[in-house]
């Protein structure tokens, strides 16, 4: 069982210093419909709180951070000890033996590395696409500050991923790997939450969600050479398409340029043209006609286009 992740490296703001801070929550109703969006190199959209153990065991994770969950606090539950607090497969948090009611107001106490801190929930709002959407708040200098740095919407929202982890840096970034009892908090403005936001949210039962996941990963950070590499910067905007329609509904690609095709692996071929800003890749890739020619029955792709 593993604790908080705290990777730096991956972590950032995706957005650029003229967007606006956004209203609590101010959510787009549309997965991948939204049509031409916004990337991010950044794995995640925090630098602490990524993941932790609910059931409470310490862990040390790979950025050398040791992280204990202690115990919850909520208006209404009252005192929960671990074991007690429950992460439901839509992100629902709720006290394990009562799934309704609201988790706004639940403080979470931990230890980092011999450091008491907390975390708590400022607004939650559940979203039938999506699933329960989260604004978090940890304890800095002793004032409750924002988790999460804004998305270029403004917004800094999270979701919660469970029973797994998520490999954060090398050729396997963005793999998951079954953790039991994990708990995953990924930020709209990481790589992790915007997978979901463009409606490829992770669900440990089924195996394609996560694959479709993983490649939507990959594609959100442009790691065009399959090697954890990501060759875009903050904020570049960019469309997805689920190929196949097995997660989403396939985006009208109408007056769109294709930039490259993507599994869970990384980009499996590009055309050349890139979103703005990015870089080539230092690899070399068949164009996408040629590899469809072979590949086009696979259920497993992302697709990425530019204006």
């Amino acid at each position: 069982m593993l604790g908080f992740a705290l990777t730096g490296a991956a972590a950032g703001c995706d957005s650029p210093a003229e967007f606006l801070e956004g209203d609590d929550l101010e959510l787009r109703d549309c997965g991948n419909h939204c049509g031409v969006d916004f990337n991010t190199p950044y794995f995640y959209g925090n630098e602490r709180f990524i993941e932790f153990d609910i059931a409470g065991g310490a862990h040390t994770n790979t950025e050398g951070h040791t992280v204990t969950f202690h115990s919850a606090l909520h208006p209404s539950w009252g005192a929960l000890a671990p074991g007690e607090l429950a992460v439901h497969t839509n992100g629902k948090l709720s006290h394990a033996g009562l799934p309704t009611g609201d988790p706004t107001g639940l403080t979470l106490a931990f230890t980092i590395d011999g450091q008491a801190t907390k975390l708590r929930v400022a607004t939650a709002l559940e979203r039938p696409d999506v699933g329960w959407v989260y604004e978090f708040e940890e304890v800095v200098n002793d004032e409750w500050v924002p988790l999460c740095e804004p998305d270029p919407y403004g917004d800094r929202s999270a979701y919660l991923y469970r029973d797994f982890t998520l490999v954060t840096n090398g050729p396997a970034t963005g793999r998951i790997v079954d953790a039991y009892d994990m708990i995953q908090i990924a930020c709209t403005s990481g790589a992790a939450g915007k997978a979901t936001s463009f409606g490829f949210r992770p669900l440990i039962e089924d195996e394609m969600s996560q694959d479709m996941f993983e490649a939507a990963l990959r594609a959100v950070r442009l790691d065009l050479c399959s090697d954890g590499t990501a060759y875009t910067v903050p904020g570049a905007e960019v469309a997805f398409n689920d190929m196949n329609g097995k997660v989403e509904s396939p985006l009208d690609t109408e007056g769109l340029i294709r930039e490259a095709i993507f599994d869970k692996w990384g980009a499996v071929c590009w055309d050349g043209a890139l979103r703005p800003g990015a870089t080539a890749p230092s690899c070399e890739l068949p164009l996408c006609d040629d590899w469809l020619t072979e590949n086009a029955s696979r259920s497993d792709l992302v697709e990425t286009f530019i204006q």
